[in-house]
């Protein structure tokens, strides 16, 4: 009885101390967050404007290149954009500005998808008729060859580098588990808080669970059903302790998902990373569908399936690698 009293209060203890330690940390990092990132719909500062015009454009854009896509789509998030692009051009530089540039040539390639439709899509042309654009700056999708694909994923870093997209209209081949594992051992060589090797990677096949996940992720909406195989990256808490290892976890994981992504690309696969930044609630539903252990975080998924001979890739446009140098 005594033994099993000993150590209720080490663990209490064992709290208490991480909750002094970490306390301060985590409302430290919740302080700054609230006061940095974006809070409203129409932001002042640059950088939050410009990112609301990047995600929704780029919403419009993964519209242009889905397996079947919804003539008319995203009405509201296009009224929104033009709203914002008029914000923009009012307050900053849009003449130079790759963003708002790379969302004018989306919105032309919008309006190319529906020239034989009869929608009135006016509002489109007018804005875009008082806006001009730099022709060097992309937009839009391009179309991804199958054998260039397989090529270039294995000639030279640089190419693999280039040539890996996110893919969201697979064929209907089946992914060797094979292939998957050996991807995962190249992982293995990304680096590691102190080597702890903290990652850990759930392969999940049946499709009826895919389907019931990437329900709860929801974001693969016009594409999930595609999807062969579908790995869940965790982090086992276990190997961290303090609050100086509070965002280790998914710093490691992260290392070790990209090199994976990579490696899955060297294979001749094509892959979607899939976001997992949900509430606790929604966790919770995750874990009744998956048997997750305790201490298993989760980051992020990646969808993974083999190419069609051709596939549209969204441009995604990237900002000028000197925009985000900060020489100190």
């Amino acid at each position: 009885m005594s033994k099993v009293l000993n150590k209720k209060i080490d663990l209490l203890l064992r709290f208490l101390r991480a909750l002094k330690q970490g306390f301060k940390s985590f409302l430290y990092d919740f302080i700054r967050f609230s006061r940095y990132s974006i809070q409203n719909t129409f932001p002042e500062d640059e950088i939050q404007l410009q990112s609301k015009i990047i995600s929704l454009y780029h919403v419009i854009e993964k519209g242009l290149i889905m397996p079947n896509t919804r003539l008319g789509y995203g009405k509201d998030r296009i009224e929104l954009l033009i709203r914002l692009l008029k914000l923009y051009d009012s307050k900053f530089d849009s003449i130079s500005n790759v963003h708002y540039n790379s969302a004018l040539k989306v919105l032309e390639a919008y309006l190319d998808l529906h020239k034989q439709t009869d929608l009135d899509l006016d509002y489109i042309k007018l804005f875009l008729n008082k806006n001009s654009y730099e022709n060097k700056i992309q937009g839009g999708y391009y179309i991804l060859n199958k054998k260039s694909f397989t090529e270039k994923a294995q000639s030279n870093f640089l190419d693999l580098t280039k040539v890996r997209k996110s893919i969201r209209n697979f064929s209907n081949l089946t992914v060797s588990i094979d292939d998957i594992k050996q991807a995962i051992k190249i992982a293995q060589s990304s680096p590691s808080t102190c080597n702890r090797q903290a990652s850990r990677v759930y392969i999940l096949s049946n499709k009826e669970k895919i389907e019931k996940v990437l329900e709860l992720q929801s974001g693969s909406r016009g594409f999930g059903d595609k999807i062969d195989k579908l790995l869940m990256i965790c982090f086992d808490i276990k190997s961290y302790q303090g609050s100086g290892d509070r965002y280790t976890g998914y710093i490691d994981s992260s290392l070790f998902a990209m090199t994976l992504i990579y490696a899955l690309t060297y294979k001749g696969l094509g892959s979607i990373s899939l976001n997992w930044s949900k509430r606790k609630e929604i966790d919770q539903k995750l874990r009744e569908i998956i048997n997750i252990q305790n201490s298993h975080n989760v980051v992020f998924f990646i969808g993974v399936g083999h190419l069609n001979e051709t596939t549209k890739i969204a441009v995604s446009k990237r900002y000028n690698h000197e925009e985000i140098i900060i020489k100190t």
